[in-house]
C-alpha cells in the first residue's frame, strides 16, 4: 500500500519532467526524434562522435604551429629560394583549407545530426575532399625531402627509391578518396579490395617518412658529413629527430595504419588521420626555419661551414633562430688589421735588417732616418 503512494508521486514527476522537456525541445527549435527512432548512448557517442572531437581538437593545435612557422618563415627567410617560397605556401594553403573542411564536417556532424539517432557512419563531401588534399600535402612534404636528401648525398637509389614510394602511396590515397566518394559509408572501406588499397596507401606513407628519417640521420651524422654544423643541447636534439626528421609524422602515420588495420569499419582511426597531415606539414616547416640565415637566405648543416672559411660570423647563443650573422663591418675591419699588422712588419723589417749596410752611408736615406730617430 505504502509502495503504491510512493509510486504516484514517482509517475507524476517524471510525466512533468518529460512534458518540461517537450516543451523546451520545442521552444529552442530543436526538433524531436522520428518516429521509431532511439538516440544513441553515451558509450556509442563516445566511438563515434567523441573519437572525432578529440582528432579535431588535437588536429586544430597542431595546425596552431603551421600558422605560427609559416609566419616565421617569410618572416625570416625574405631572400630565400622562390621553391621553397612556393613549398612552403602549397603545404601551408593545403593545410588550412583541410582545417577548414574538417571543420564543417564536423559541424555536420555535431549540429546538423542533432539529436544523435545515427553514428558517424557516413562521410560528407567536406570530408572527403579533406582527406584527398591531406594526401596531396603529404605528398608534397615527402618529395621535398627527397630532393633535400639527393642533395646531402646524390645517392639517386635512395633519392629514386622514397620518391617512387611517396608517388605509389599518393596515387593509392586518390583510389581511396575516389572510392570514399563512390561510397560515402566509412563501412565500405572495410570490403576486401578496398581495404588492401588504403591500407597499402598508409603502409607506403609510413614506409616513405622511415626512409626519409633514416636518410637523414645516416647523411648528417659526424661519420658521413664531419663538417656539417652540430645540433647542441637535448632540446635541440630532441626537436630535430622527432620534428625536422619526419620520425613523430611518421610514427603518427604507422598508428594511422594499425588502427585502420585493426578496426576498418571503426572510426578509431580517423585522429591519427587528422594529425599525420599536419605533423609532416609542421615538420617541412621546423627543418626549414631551424637553418642559419645570411642575408635572408637559409643555409643548411653543410652549407654553413663552407661559409665560415670565407667570412667572419658569429654564433649565437642556443635556442635563438639566427643563429648565425655574417658581418660585413666586422668583415673589413679585420681586414684593415691584417694590412696595418703586415705594414708594421714591413717597417721593422726595413729598420732592423742587420744584413743591410745602406745605413752606414751618410747619403743614403736609412743613414738619416737612423740619425732622426737617435736625436730623438
Amino acid at each position: 500500500m505504502s509502495l503504491s503512494v510512493l509510486q504516484q508521486p514517482l509517475e507524476a514527476s517524471t510525466l512533468f519532467c518529460l512534458f518540461i522537456h517537450s516543451t523546451t525541445v520545442l521552444a529552442m527549435g530543436i526538433p524531436p526524434l522520428p518516429a521509431g527512432a532511439v538516440q544513441l548512448t553515451v558509450h556509442e557517442l563516445e566511438s563515434t562522435f567523441g573519437v572525432l572531437f578529440v582528432g579535431y581538437v588535437v588536429a586544430m593545435t597542431a595546425y596552431g604551429f603551421t600558422f605560427f612557422q609559416t609566419y616565421i618563415y617569410y618572416n625570416t627567410y625574405t631572400t630565400d629560394h622562390w621553391g621553397i617560397k612556393a613549398t612552403v605556401a602549397a603545404v601551408s594553403i593545403l593545410d588550412t583549407v583541410t582545417s577548414a573542411l574538417i571543420s564543417h564536417a564536423l559541424y555536420h556532424y555535431l549540429i546538423v545530426l542533432f539529436p544523435y539517432t545515427e553514428g558517424l557512419y557516413r562521410a560528407t563531401s567536406t570530408f572527403t575532399a579533406e582527406v584527398a588534399l591531406s594526401i596531396i600535402a603529404v605528398f608534397i612534404v615527402q618529395i621535398y625531402y627527397t630532393a633535400r636528401i639527393w642533395e646531402l648525398s646524390k645517392n639517386a637509389v635512395v633519392s629514386g627509391a622514397i620518391a617512387v614510394v611517396s608517388s605509389t602511396a599518393l596515387a593509392l590515397g586518390i583510389v581511396m578518396t575516389a572510392e570514399l566518394g563512390r561510397d560515402s559509408q566509412f563501412v565500405s572501406l572495410a570490403a576486401s579490395r578496398v581495404k588492401s588499397v588504403v591500407a597499402a596507401g598508409q603502409a607506403l606513407t609510413f614506409v616513405s617518412g622511415l626512409l626519409i628519417f633514416g636518410a637523414l640521420s645516416f647523411y648528417l651524422a659526424p661519420a658521413q658529413a664531419p663538417k656539417a654544423r652540430r645540433v647542441e643541447g637535448w632540446y635541440d636534439n630532441i626537436v630535430v629527430y622527432t620534428m625536422s626528421h619526419c620520425s613523430l609524422a611518421t610514427v603518427v602515420q604507422l598508428g594511422f595504419f594499425i588502427a585502420f588495420i585493426a578496426m576498418p569499419a571503426k572510426v578509431i582511426w580517423m585522429p591519427f588521420h587528422l594529425l599525420a597531415s599536419k605533423l609532416f606539414v609542421n615538420s617541412l616547416l621546423t627543418m626549414l626555419n631551424s637553418r642559419k640565415v645570411h642575408n635572408g637566405k637559409g643555409l643548411n648543416e653543410e652549407t654553413v661551414l663552407h661559409k665560415a672559411g670565407d667570412a667572419a660570423f658569429s654564433t649565437s647563443t642556443p635556442g635563438t633562430h639566427s643563429a648565425m650573422r655574417f658581418d660585413a663591418t666586422d668583415s673589413s675591419r679585420t681586414e684593415s688589421s691584417y694590412h696595418g699588422m703586415q705594414s708594421t712588419a714591413q717597417t721593422k723589417k726595413v729598420y732592423n735588417d742587420d744584413d743591410d749596410t745602406s745605413w752606414q752611408d751618410p747619403n743614403s736615406d736609412r743613414f738619416v732616418e737612423k740619425q732622426h730617430r737617435e736625436t730623438l
